[in-house]
Order: structure tokens, then sequence, then C-alpha cells
């Protein structure tokens, strides 16, 4: 839209252009009526002929123009008191022509132009970059409904896009979806398929596709080859809905294809056509035709019309049964019949004889009949002039195109073919559309019998108010559908290919063979997977070789265990074997590591119960069951294999306070050992029999696993371990439910599902008390087990006072649940995993992600130290540089940052300072150094806040000695000398204003010297390294400072020479002054510089002055030197 604003104006000067070209073939002809009236002229713009003078698409409908000026200048009510004359234009269908006459109409001030009746988006262009009211009766064209560009530009004739939305709102209404749209290849009906395609890509549901057909084909000649049996024969398997946008004679011919192709007969296909031109045709042209369309029966008058248009009852043609019947299948989207009363023959008449007279002079052998052109042209001539009429009625501008026809937009009016008609926003006409259908009349009037065939409209589509457009059903006129009682589907049920149904004879042929290979495949799998399960017992895949075991023995959980190692392991930075814990006996089997479970036994017998439970064994597998490895059944080394894991158990854990257990690391432990028991529960090994926080284990990625389960039978007949302690056996069964501590050694080994959920609830209470089960209880470890086994009423159990504090509510709950007496009482597992669901929602729903979260725990800590030792080290390197830069210039310290050997370097010319404080010695004799220390300050942050306005660099300071230096490391040319000489006056102007703090009395008298020349500079030292100057300039420059007076400025000669070239500085000559090593030499004073040279914007810091200090200042008396 942006690029079409620019090109506007280049469009309106090509226009423009284009008129004075033409201008001087433009031949109007021109008519005039004189009744003694003011005068107004419109004027209109029309093919009459073509440029080869064959029948322009005009003639004859143009004589209905001036029929409505006629009718104008008669009528009362529209312009009364003036006479309406028109010129009208043979535009031969040039552009050139008609932008011709408009330009010259528009300069001699017409009101407006009907037309150009051939082609419009150039004209109408033109016409509204004039403001010039323009309403064309022919235009089908998309660009000109554009309001910002064609403004002044109205049409009666409907666009073709406008049967878009009552197609739409057809299929809509018949639920059809999917569609196949055969449109004819101009650019009229591509306009309306392309309209209807963006209203189709806007719903998913809907499913267009596409086919053209040659804009050549004539369906009346016997002779030519009709493309549409191709199209039906390529598109029938995959549509049952067409949509037809062609000429009303291709639409029949589509039909009669269709029937022909044998897609119609069925009734479940249909065809949906849109006639867009209604034909008004003279009845002389159908002369097999005995009737007229003055019956008095609407319902006749209105078959008859349509029934002329597809040409259904010619007689004088083989295909018109063929028609009539594939009529039957079809909805036809049209206007409303334009029917031939007498008013209408009498109007045709008049069109016909205004086109045979002046000023047309046509001949009658070209054309007999008038067509909707005439009426469009009436009702753009009448609705033009209606509208110049309300705008005089309005007081405004007739001449203001805008103004004018701002009153015909959205406004409806009868139109001269007996219809409403309206313009709409976009000042497009606008016309009522109907749905034709051939049906039986259901009553007989007007001759006709009931039941009678015929082309009737069953409703019509109105447009709201609010732009959407509604169906209006006839409620005496229903659709009859061929051989069916409802509308055809768009797709059959069970789809094109039959996808969406199913075959249950073809199912059933395919089912009882598939079965039978199913079965004898399945018997066969059976006993495959029972001679693989003997083989896998038999075949000892879990026996281990002792020889190829490595141990090392067992270390002290006292072994460091830091937060440092931890965190490392966990992020996998360092492995510290040194730092992690050693639980149990530990070995290495084929480059495994593994925690060694000794069995006290002195052989196993490999019965068929042993070696199934070490096949299940070697089949577990999850994340959160501990791995087992192998078994070793050679004597003394009896010892079952589990994977190791490094960071110990559970109970270790808990027990060691460097490790902090936030909620969401306690969360992922026990989401873990839920999981764990989850599996176990429902694997064959059914329950683990003596769950406690020693046999959870942790793995490096802190994923725990539970371990020493199952094997019971292996076990099973193994000796009590000599070297546990009574108390060490006490202190396991605190886990163990108190149904099994009532059965003793009768106990199952593998104990209950019930029994494992009392042991869970005990670890959770030492999970969030982080202490050992009972810690609470004052009793001794037998007696705790006595009273947990006796069941008393209420039971005992742990006190949850630590745990009451740290845990939320929905672990409390679980734990009272989990360790009720009664064994039926508790949850399963699947209903403790609900209950604890609440811990859940701040964890990730897989290992890695929960793992990664815990880990970022431990490691934020360290970042954070890292961050801030870092900011602490860039803050420190910034004042180090900061520093630098105030030693040595900053191009001198940028290269020793870089590490790059500063050279020293020869200067050709620079400009030095020097100045002292006269009578500064006695001043010093009279303070204390502390006084002195501030006076110096105080003075020197003055100057140093003058020159860093400057381009100078301080040396260095010793005493009450300053010196400055201008055209190093940096050379500036000749401005060195500049430079200084303004500093130099700068800074004697502003010790004339220092106050002494401790002797506001005394005024400070500075004594400058200034000499140019050449020197070395380069940096001294390693330790408080400087950047020094060397030369005689150095020397003859404090010399000129020495040999100076209070309060002047001592320039060399050399200096001057600088200076005079530069300009602007006022020396006042001294006379010949003897300095040491150079004779006597010729000096002057610095006494004045041009005023735009100092810097007047910079602010010295102020002096931190005591009142009493202030008021001595005042009082000073000023010294005649100052």
């Amino acid at each position: 839209m942006a690029t079409i604003r620019l090109l506007f104006p280049l469009v309106v000067a090509v226009m423009i252009t284009m008129v004075r070209s033409a201008t001087l073939h433009y031949n109007p002809t021109v008519i005039n009526l004189d009744r003694g009236r003011p005068k107004l002229h419109i004027g209109m713009l029309t093919s009459w002929t073509n440029a080869d003078n064959s029948q322009g698409t005009g003639f004859p409908s143009a004589g209905a123009f001036p029929l409505a000026i006629q009718y104008a200048n008669n009528d009362m009510d529209i312009l009364h008191g003036y006479d309406i004359n028109f010129e009208w234009v043979d535009t031969h269908c040039d552009i050139n022509l008609g932008m011709a006459a408009i330009s010259d109409w528009w300069k001699r001030g017409f009101l407006g132009v009907i037309g150009p009746g051939c082609g419009c988006t150039y004209e109408g262009r033109l016409a509204s970059a004039l403001n010039f009211p323009m309403i064309d009766y022919a235009c089908d064209e998309n660009p000109v409904s554009n309001k910002e560009f064609y403004p002044t530009f109205l049409r009666t004739i409907p666009p073709s896009i406008q049967v878009v939305d009552s197609i739409l709102l057809t299929l809509d209404m018949y639920d059809w979806n999917q569609v196949t749209v055969v449109v004819e290849n101009i650019t009229k009906y591509r306009n309306v398929f392309n309209t209807m395609k963006e209203q189709f890509d806007m719903r998913e549901e809907w499913e267009i596709l596409h086919e053209e057909y040659y804009a050549g084909f004539d369906p009346w000649d016997p002779d030519a080859a009709e493309p549409f049996t191709d199209i039906i024969q390529r598109t029938k398997k995959t549509t049952r809905i067409y949509v037809f946008f062609g000429d009303s004679g291709d639409l029949r011919q589509f039909a009669i294809s269709a029937l022909d192709v044998g897609i119609l007969n069925s009734g479940d296909y249909a065809i949906v056509g849109a006639v867009i031109d209604l034909e008004i045709r003279d009845s002389q042209d159908y002369h097999s035709l005995e009737y007229t369309l003055e019956a008095s029966d609407y319902l006749e008058q209105i078959n008859q019309a349509y029934e002329q248009m597809f040409k259904l009852r010619e007689y004088t043609r083989t295909d018109d049964e063929r028609a009539l019947e594939a009529m039957k299948s079809v909805l036809i989207v049209t206007g409303e019949p334009v029917l031939r009363s007498q008013a209408w023959h009498i109007y045709s008449a008049i069109v016909i004889d205004n086109a045979l007279d002046e000023p047309f002079n046509g001949t009658l052998e070209l054309k007999t009949d008038i067509d909707m052109a005439s009426v469009y042209i009436f009702d753009a001539t009448t609705e033009l002039l209606k509208a110049l009429d309300a705008t005089l009625q309005a007081g405004g501008d007739m001449y203001d195109g805008s103004q004018v026809v701002s009153n015909l937009f959205n406004t409806s009016y009868r139109s001269k073919a007996k219809a409403d008609y309206q313009f709409d926003e976009n000042g497009d006409g606008e016309k009522s559309y109907v749905l034709l259908h051939r049906i039986p009349i259901p009553v007989g009037d007007g001759g006709m019998p009931p039941g009678s065939p015929g082309m009737y409209p069953i409703g019509t589509f109105v447009r709201a108010e609010s732009g959407h457009w509604s169906f209006n059903k006839d409620p005496d006129l229903n659709p009859v559908w061929h051989n069916r009682d409802d509308p055809p589907l768009d797709m059959p049920v069970c789809g094109f290919h039959g996808e969406l149904c199913t075959n249950w004879g073809l199912y059933l042929g395919t089912l009882i063979p598939a079965f039978i290979i199913i079965f004898g495949g399945g018997l066969g799998y059976y006993i495959y997977r029972k001679r693989a399960y003997e083989a896998a017992l038999d075949s000892l895949v879990w026996k281990v070789d002792w020889k190829e075991v490595q141990t090392r023995e067992s270390e002290t959980n006292s072994q460091g265990f830091s937060m440092k190692s931890m965190v490392l392991s966990a992020i996998s930075v360092i492995s510290n074997a040194e730092k992690q814990q050693i639980f149990a006996t530990i070995g290495t089997y084929r480059g495994t590591i593994c925690a060694i479970h000794a069995v006290h036994k002195n052989h196993i017998d490999l019965t068929r119960a042993v070696r199934t439970e070490l096949k299940l064994m070697r089949d577990m597998r999850h994340d959160n069951i501990c791995p087992f490895i192998g078994a070793c059944i050679d004597r003394p080394h009896i010892c079952i294999l589990m994977h190791y894991c490094a960071k110990g158990s559970l109970q270790d854990i808990m027990e060691n306070d460097d490790i902090k257990l936030d909620s969401m690391f306690l969360a992922s432990l026990i989401a873990d050992l839920v999981k764990g028991l989850v599996y176990l529960h429902s694997s064959e090994i059914k329950s683990h029999g003596h769950l406690k926080s020693s046999n959870c284990v942790v793995d490096n990625r802190w994923v725990l696993q539970i371990t020493d389960y199952g094997l019971h039978e292996f076990r099973k007949g193994q000796k009590e371990d000599v070297d546990l302690g009574e108390h060490a056996k006490l202190a396991r069964k605190l886990w163990t439910a108190p149904e099994h501590l009532r059965e003793g050694k009768s106990m199952h080994p593998g104990g209950t599902p019930k029994g494992d959920i009392y042991s869970f609830s005990i670890i959770l209470t030492e999970m969030y008390s982080r202490q050992e089960p009972f810690h609470e209880n004052d009793l001794e470890l037998a007696d705790i087990i006595a009273r947990v086994s006796k069941g008393e009423v209420p039971p005992y159990r742990p006190v949850l006072n630590a745990v009451n504090e740290a845990a939320p509510d929905c672990v409390l709950t679980a734990i009272r649940a989990c360790w009720v007496e009664d064994p039926m009482e508790r949850p399963n597992i699947i209903e403790v995993r609900t209950m604890l669901a609440p811990l859940q929602k701040g964890l990730k729903p897989n290992i890695l992600d929960n793992m990664i979260a815990i880990m970022e725990r431990y490691t934020n800590n360290l970042e954070e130290l890292v961050d801030e030792r870092t900011q602490e080290l860039q803050k420190e390197k910034a004042k180090t540089e900061q520093l630098l830069h105030r030693m040595l210039p900053p191009s001198i310290a940028s290269q020793l940052i870089k590490g790059i050997s500063v050279l020293p370097e020869t200067f050709d010319m620079v400009s030095i300072f020097f100045s002292d404080i006269v009578g500064f010695t006695a001043l010093s004799a009279a303070s204390t150094p502390i006084q002195v220390v501030n006076m110096l300050n105080d003075l020197y942050t003055l100057f140093d806040a003058i020159i860093a306005n400057y381009d100078v660099y301080k040396v260095e300071t010793i005493g009450d000695a300053y010196m400055l230096v201008s055209g190093l490391p940096i050379r500036n040319g000749d401005r060195h000398a500049g430079q200084i000489a303004s500093t130099a006056y700068h800074l004697l102007e502003s010790v004339k204003n220092f106050i002494v703090p401790h002797r506001p009395d005394v005024f400070l008298k500075l004594r400058i010297g200034i000499h140019s020349g050449s020197c070395v500079a380069g940096v001294v030292g390693l330790t408080m390294p400087r950047y020094c100057l060397f030369g005689d300039t150095v020397n003859t420059s404090s010399r000129m400072e020495s040999n100076g007076l209070a309060l002047k400025i001592h320039i060399s000669p050399w200096c001057k020479e600088v200076l005079d070239r530069l300009g602007g500085y006022e020396l006042e000559e001294r006379g010949l002054v003897a300095m040491k090593g150079k004779g006597e030499i010729h000096t002057y004073w610095l006494v004045g510089q041009d005023p735009s040279y100092k810097i007047t914007k910079v602010k010295p810091p102020p002096q931190k002055l005591s009142q009493d200090v202030l008021d001595a200042a005042a009082a000073r008396v000023i010294p005649d030197d100052l």
C-alpha cells in the first residue's frame, strides 16, 4: 500500500501526459437544450464502435443515456429550474480518448461523467485526481473498489466478486466443505475464484480444488470440442460438489457433460453454478416461443425467463431433454430476473430508437435488442443527477466531486429493471441474488398444472446493514434432490477410497489366515522363549570368577566428605577419590567398580530356585534400583556384587552435617525412593523385606537407588556375622514392621510390600529429622523394639517433634498412614506416591533435569563467590589503571598495560613550563608542615583542574615547583607553545584569587618560565616508574623560571618565535638576561593573549574555608604589583 501511495503522483503525471497527447483527436458530440434556464452539463463515454469500426459494446444500450437526461429535464424533483445538457464521446475503447474527454469536460465545468464503459482504472484514477464524479455502467475491475485511490468513482453494475458471498453461503448451508471449482480462463471469473479461495483458506475444514477451461469454447457450436468431460473424468473420484464459474451456456454444457459421464444419475453429485451476467433478449430472438412474459402468474414468468437464459426449451437442439434432466442436479446463484412487462417493451423500444436517432445515428442491421447495460446506464445517469440535486438542495458545491458522490454511498435505489439496487460503502452497485433449482411447482397457476418442473428461485440472498449475507428461503419452494431425499455429501461416508470405513468381509478373509499364522507363531515363540529361558538359567552369565575381582579394604566413613568434594564430584570437574566415602568392601570387576557383599555360607547349591533368582536379578533394570553385577560362589569368597554408589548410603548422608539438604533435595530423594519401590513391588521379587536407610544408596548423580534386595534363596542358611555387635543387631530392627518383629525368625526373608511401607515411613522420619529412628524416645533399643512388636494402643512410634517442624503436611500424613498397626490399613506404594504428589511440584519430569537442578544449588554458592572475587579484581584493576594514567601520559600507560616496552623517544620541538612560589621558604618556616601540605594540596588541585582543559602534561611537582610540558608524547605541531602560554596565563590569573587557608592575609606570587626546544622523554625505573624529560631544553626552562620575576611569565626567544607564528599573544621585551651556560640572551614577558584563547568553562574547585578565613581574605590589602 505504501508503494501505491508513492507511485500515485507518477501515475497521475503519466495520465496527464497521455491526455495532452490525445486531446488532438478528441471529437465530442454536443446536445444542447435551451429553454432559457441555467445550463448544467454532464458527459458520457462509451465504446459505440471499435477501432476497426465494428459494433462496440455501447450499441444500442447508450440510447438509455439521453432517455435518462430527458426524464430528468421533465422531472420537477430533479434539478428543477435547470436545463441538463450532455456530450458524448465514442472512445473506441481507447484509454487516451477517454482521459482527454474527462480532462476537457472538467476544465469546461462539467458536473460529472457517465462511463467509460470499456475499462475504467485509468479513467477513474484521473477523475478522482481531478475530484470529478464518475459513475460507470460496465466496469468489473477490482481495484476501483478502493476508495483511497478512487474516491469519486462509483458503478451501477455489481462487480463479479459479489457473487462469492452467496456461493459460500450456499456451500455452508448444505455443509459442503470440499469442492472442485471449474473456472473459465478469463479475468472476470479468475477474480471471482481468487476471492473465493481467499475465504476458503481462512477455514481449516474447507478444501478447494481448481480446474480451468479455455475461454474460446462456444457451447452453441455443435462442432466445438467441449472441455468438460475430461475435467469431470479427472476429478470425479476426489470430489462430489462442483462449483462452476462461467457463462450460462457453458454451465448448461457442463451439466450435460456431467450427465453423460454418469455422475448425476445416482444423486451423489451436485453442481453449484454462478451466473453473473443477466442477459435480456427480446422475444423475437426465440421464434419458437409462443408465450410472452406478460402472463399473470409470476412463477411461470420466472421459469420462462430462466429457461430462456439457459436455452432449455428451444426445440431446435437434440440436447434439450438432456439439459432439462441435468438441471435437476444444479443449483444456480444469479441475479433476480428482469421480466419483460409492457413497460419494459416500451422502454426497450425507446432506447433502440434513441440509438438510431441523433446523436448516435446507429444502423438497425447491427443489433436489435438491449441488455442490462442500458439499465445500468440509465441508473448511473439518474443517480448522478439525484446526487447533484441533493448537493444543491443542501447548499453544497456541485463542482466538488467528493461532496457530490458522498450522497450515494450506502444508499438504495429502484432500478429501471424494476429491482432494488444499492451502492455499498465502496460505491459498488449491489443487487440481490437468488438460488435457482429445477423443481416441480407445488401448486398449479397460470395454466401450469401442479408438479410441472421449472427453474424456480427457492430463496433470496440478502445483505444486512451489518454487511453479512443471509438466505431468505421461500417457504413454498423446497429443493428436490435428484434420486435422494437429502442433499448429497461432499465426501462419501467411507471416504473417496474407503479409508474411513471398515471392510469386514475383507478383514474376515484376512483375519482368519492371520490368526492361524499368529497363533502358530505365538506357539513357536512360546516354545522358543521357554527354551531360551531354560538356557539362560543354565548359562551362568551371573557367575563371577573371583580371580577377576580386585578388592580394596573398606575405609571408615569418618574420612573427609567435604562440601568441596561433593560439589566438584557432582559437576564432574574433578574426581577426588581421597575425599569420597567408601561404605563397603569395594572392588573392580572387569573394569566396573562394585560393592562386595559377603555371604557367610560354606557353599551354594545351584538349585532351580537359586538360578531363577540370579536370572531375575540380572533382569532388574531401573534408574532407582541398584544394578546387580553378579555373584561369586567360589569358596571362601562367596559374595554378591552390586554396582558401587560413591556417595554412600542415605543414612550416612543424613548424618553428615556438611551436606545441606533443602526441601527440593529431600523431595528428589523421596521421589527416587518411591519410584524404586513402585518398580520393586511390581516385579517378581514383590518386596524388599529389609528396607532401611542404610540400603538406600546414592550415586554420583545424586540419584537414590535401592540395594540389598532379592536373592533370598541364595542367602538362605547363611551364618550370622560374628563381627556384628548386639547393639548393631538391635538397631537393624528399628525399620522392621511390627508384624514381622512378632514373626521373629519365621519371617519370610523377602518380607511383604506392606512391611516395606512401614519401613518407608521410618525412613521419612530420618530424612526430615536428620537423626536415627526413635532418637527422641528415651528408651533402650531392646525396649523400643519390644514396645513396637507388642502392638500397643495407640501403637508405639517415633516422636515427631523435629519432623513436625521440617516436613510439609503431605509427608506427615503419609508417615502416619504408613505406620499404622494393621498392615491391611496401610496404603500401597501407588497410593503413597499419590499422597506425596505435592512434593513433586518443584521437580523436573526426568532424572537428569532433577540432578542438574540439585547440582545448581551447590554450584550457585561457588559461582557467587567467583563473581564477587571477579568484580573485586575488576575494580582493583580499574584503580590500578587509573593510578597508572595519573602517573604517566595515557598513551604511555596504555602501552605498559598491553605489555609493550616503552623506549626513549626524541622530540624535535616541545614547550616546557616551570613555576615556583616567591617567598615560599619564608612562608613554610612560619607554618607547620600540615599547613604547608594543605596549602599545596589546595593550590595544585586548582592547577590540575585548569590544565585538564589544555593539551599539556604535568611532569612532576617538587615542593612549590610545578612542571608542565606540551608537544609530547603526542606531537601537536606548533600548538605546544600556545598551549603552554595559555595555561601559564590562566594559572597566573587564578593564583591571584587563591586564599592561603592558614594565612588569608597573604597573596601567593607565582613565578613562571617557559622555553621551547628539543628533548628526550622516557619511562625511568621499575618501582614508582616516572615519565622523565632530559636535555638542555629542560635546564633552560628551569633557568627561565629562576631568572624571572614574581607574577610574571618569562619567555625565551625560541618560544617567542613559535608564539609569533601562532599569533594572538602579546609579548613585552625584557632585554638581555645572563643565563648560566647560555651567556646573555634576549628574553620577553608574556603580558596578554587573545581573549578567545582563554577557556572560560573551567570552574575551579571551591576551597573549604571557614567564614573567619573568608572574612580575613576579603579584608586583605592588594599589593601594587598585583
